[in-house]
């Protein structure tokens, strides 16, 4: 694993929660869609660092998904996206956790 890529979220009021990014941890816009209903924040690395999207957060919380890139290509890709859908595949081995919002890129 190299890293985690971006983290999106569900939010309820987009204008006070790009106002909470960009004016408490210094992220700036980098793309929205025309509604507003997705905006892409970041600190200037990647493509985006935070993706908010308009939503109603669940009880299970307001991410939506975390996406985390992997070192070793499509290979390394392909070798976790098995170990998870076998049952008793450790998270040593790059399962999911099970029901977690994660996307894994390569």
């Amino acid at each position: 694993m190299l890293g985690i890529d971006h983290v999106s979220y569900l939010v309820r009021d987009m204008a006070r929660a790009v106002r909470f990014y960009e004016g408490v941890l210094g992220l700036h816009e980098v793309g929205a869609t025309p509604d507003r209903s997705f905006v892409a924040l970041s600190w200037g690395e990647n493509v985006h660092d935070i993706a908010l999207m308009t939503g109603r957060p669940t009880i299970g919380g307001s991410v939506h998904h975390v996406a985390i890139t992997l070192q070793g290509g499509p290979d390394e890709l392909r070798r976790v996206r098995g170990c998870a859908a076998r049952p008793g595949c450790g998270a040593r081995d790059g399962a999911r956790p099970p029901g977690q919002p994660v996307d894994l890129l390569s």
